[in-house]
């Protein structure tokens, strides 16, 4: 799942525009295994989205990895 601010409006002092959070749960082994990380992006709105798709992309490959 991702959450976050991505603007040009919206964002607080707590969650500023560009504030993203990335969580996953994968079943691994017969147990729940979950990761989470909170970004924060710089840019424009659509700039702001893609950064934390490449992002959440990224997380997941690199949990298949290890």
């Amino acid at each position: 799942g991702i959450t976050g601010v991505a603007g040009p409006t919206g964002g607080t002092p707590e969650k500023p525009v560009g504030m993203v959070v990335i969580a996953a749960a994968w079943a691994r082994h017969g147990m729940i295994d979950t990761r989470v990380r909170t970004f924060n992006f710089v840019g424009g709105r659509e700039m702001i989205r893609f950064q934390a798709s490449q992002a959440a992309l990224d997380m997941v490959r690199r949990w298949m990895t290890e």
